[in-house]
């Protein structure tokens, strides 16, 4: 059957499909889900206010929204009430819908085309779009709409029949699929249980019968092995009357003797992604944004460019200013904003990194030594004073000066990640190093995230527009002639065909239209063409988390290595985390490169970064950042740094140590707000009363430099009793 001319859907089209893309689970976007929709079983809907079990015709409506997309509702209504006249029947799917809203809320949205809200989630609705259904979700005997008869509705009795079908087919394709996947990555054990649920599925197909017995085999269960293959024979002979093939005898024989079976196949190579799609070598649909940086850039104004995840704002600063000549590119990263002055630290290595022949004067070294220590010995101890800020604040003036010297303009991306200490530093740069042109920088542009807390920086940037120094542009998805144009640019065969459906789906933005494409070309249905039912459109990170699955073991757990890492990664770190020579390591970051996962030891785009971290099993992630804090403590990185992976590790009473070590720092240099927000962090961290105490006496000192001397005292007096406590306690008859 057909479904409605308005979304010419067949089954024909999705078939393989299917067969390409039912292989790992995705998350479609960060919509709230506030209604649950069941549909295997008997249907029911669970609201806010409840669970609410459906009547037959409510339930197919909305199993056909959950399953077909968007309909014109008189469509259904002629499907659910054959027998009543026109009129009549959009009186009763008029008054069905009323009542489903009296009783659940705004579920169906829209008037003539009815669709969905987003705020439902069916329970098979999602994965027989795109994702594949979880093991629990296979192990599930239920049926689509169980108890629900349509037999006196020919229509959609012909549809709730064709769907059921199918959806069987897809679990068994979906169990077939992850069978195979695990037993290439070596995982037996977990392969045989979606095979064998496969198999209950298709108890006709003689491939399942090898597929299991092949995994019995492999897991030293021969008498298993050999009774699965005896019942597929005589399965075949009772039910088809027919002989095993070929390849299931062959596979007997080898059990019977004993042979070795490979463990895992080969190693299929993957398509090559071409390196265009990491960087497109057309800048497509930024001509309106570039004039008003033309313009921008000749009043000698800083330049603030903000937009959403993905939308292309790096690409964009980066291109307008190499059209200009020479610039620097620093960047805030993730894991910054907990690490006081992370960023701006990383800024001024990179700059002497471009300029290691300009000579720094002894008093620059010295402010900055105790957080650079490549810079020399740290100077002797002294009593903290403001001098020492000020000097430091002046030492980080000195270095950028080198930018105004060369004659650099400056790209300042992803500021949202930015720590709110290097913000300060960042504000005294930006009165200091000013103004634009022959006697100051450049040129300056700065890039941050829309969303994202970007409240902030739009204040920030809000400062220079007001006063006509700036100006802010944000920056749209691209039309669907701009995405025809990025696709041209690609010189792939065939993608320029799929601009209007990729428009469709991704929204216009540039990165996910680019990860997209790379999942097609990884799954090698690029050619196919984009399929004509997709999942509703989504984050980027529905179609990376696709590519992260495709990943082998080694190369998977490389990348989450490097995700939980973030800024401290390295080959040796991943060496030391994953207990494997960094030389063995190596195939794995090249694979890492290949999927255009990362690029060297950073990720190739934030979104890829955490769309790795957000699929890390909670348990997974608290090892590696144990072990990533282990390493680092070996190696004298920054405190801070280090409390970070030990509070990811679920340890309070480690990180709690090391915040109070950074604390320490920043007060010997006289960084008393810094001083006391570690501290406030390792009480709130703290596991044993011993760190919440010896926290706690250090913050009441950290606050009389402040002249918070009531709280200081306040503090200290509790500190004192309950230190005082347990003696009292123990001399107590």
């Amino acid at each position: 059957m057909t479904a409605p001319a308005s979304y010419p859907y067949t089954r024909d089209i999705l078939r393989p499909f299917f067969c390409h893309h039912l292989q790992a689970g995705l998350e479609l976007g960060s919509i709230h889900v506030t209604h649950k929709l069941f549909l295997l079983g008997a249907a029911r809907l669970e609201t806010p206010g409840g669970s609410l079990l459906l009547e037959r015709k409510t339930a197919a409506v909305l199993a056909y929204l959950a399953l077909e997309g968007p309909v014109r509702k008189y469509k259904l209504a002629g499907w659910l009430w054959p027998e009543s006249g026109e009129t009549a029947a959009r009186n009763n799917m008029r008054q069905l819908l009323r009542r489903l809203r009296m009783a659940a809320g705004e579920v169906v949205l829209g008037e003539d085309l009815i669709e969905l809200a987003p705020e439902v989630e069916a329970d098979v609705g999602r994965w027989s779009y795109l994702e594949s259904p979880s093991l629990s979700q296979l192990r599930q005997e239920e049926a689509f709409l169980k108890g629900s008869d349509y037999d006196d509705l020919p229509e959609l009795a012909e549809w709730v029949e064709s769907t059921r079908a199918e959806l069987r087919e897809l679990r068994a394709q979906a169990a077939e699929a992850e069978a195979t996947r695990l037993e290439r990555a070596e995982n037996f054990k977990g392969a045989l249980e979606y095979a064998q649920i496969r198999l209950r599925m298709e108890p006709l197909s003689e491939d399942g019968y090898r597929q299991v017995a092949r995994l019995q085999y492999l897991l030293g269960d021969r008498a298993a092995a050999l009774a699965t293959l005896e019942r597929g024979r005589a399965m075949l002979e009772q039910e088809l009357g027919a002989e095993p093939l070929p390849e299931t005898l062959r596979l007997l024989r080898m059990i019977e003797s004993g042979a070795h079976l490979p463990d895992a196949p080969p190693k299929p190579k993957s398509p090559l992604i071409p390196a265009t799609t990491l960087r497109p070598p057309v800048l497509a649909g930024r001509e309106r944004e570039w004039a008003m940086m033309e313009e921008a850039w000749e009043a000698g104004k800083l330049i603030f460019l903000k937009g959403q995840p993905g939308v292309g704002k790096s690409r964009l600063a980066a291109d307008f200013l190499e059209h200009k000549g020479s610039y620097i590119r620093l960047e805030a990263r993730p894991g910054d904003p907990h690490v006081p002055y992370s960023s701006n630290f990383r800024h001024l290595r990179a700059i002497l990194a471009k300029y290691p022949t300009e000579p720094l004067p002894d008093w620059v070294r010295q402010a900055l030594a105790p957080w650079m220590p490549e810079l020399g010995p740290s100077p002797a101890p002294v009593e903290p004073s403001p001098l020492q800020q000020a000097r430091f604040f002046e030492a980080h003036r000195e270095i950028f000066s080198i930018l105004v010297r060369h004659h650099e303009a400056m790209l300042l991306d992803d500021l949202q990640f930015q720590d709110a200490s290097s913000n300060q530093v960042g504000a005294y740069l930006m009165s200091s190093v000013l103004p634009l042109g022959p006697s100051g920088l450049r040129g300056y542009i700065g890039c941050y995230r829309s969303g994202d807390n970007s409240e902030g920086m739009d204040r920030f940037a809000a400062q220079f527009v007001e006063t006509g120094e700036g100006v802010l542009i944000e920056l749209e998805p691209l039309d669907p002639d701009s995405v025809l144009t990025l696709l041209q640019g690609l010189e792939l065969p065939g993608a320029d065909r799929l601009a209007a459906g990729l428009s469709r789906y991704t929204g216009g933005n540039p990165l996910f239209v680019l990860e997209t494409l790379k999942h097609l070309i990884e799954t090698d249905t690029l050619a196919q063409g984009l399929p004509s039912r997709l999942a509703p459109p989504g984050k980027v990170a529905t179609v990376i988390g696709r590519r992260l699955g495709r990943l082998f073991p080694q190369a998977l757990n490389l990348a989450r290595t490097a995700a939980v890492a973030k800024t401290a990664f390295e080959l040796n770190l991943a060496a030391s985390v994953l207990e494997r020579p960094a030389m063995e390591l190596a195939e794995a970051h090249a694979e890492l490169e290949a999927a255009q996962i990362l690029k060297g030891n950073a990720f190739t785009h934030d979104l890829v970064f955490e769309a790795t971290l957000a699929g890390i099993p909670g348990a997974v992630k608290q090892v590696l950042h144990s072990s990533t804090a282990k390493y680092l403590e070996a190696k004298g990185a920054n405190p801070a740094l280090i409390a970070q992976h030990w509070e990811g590790a679920s340890d309070g009473d480690k990180a709690a140590q090391w915040l109070i070590k950074a604390a320490h720092t920043a007060g010997a240099a006289g960084f008393y707000t810094e001083e006391m927000e570690l501290l406030e962090r390792a009480i709130r961290l703290a596991g044993s009363a011993s760190s919440r105490l010896e926290a706690q006496a250090l913050l009441a000192n950290a606050l009389i430099p402040l002249k918070r001397l009531e709280e200081s005292v306040q503090l200290a007096r509790a500190v004192l009793a309950e230190a005082e406590e347990p003696r009292t306690r123990s001399s107590r008859p």
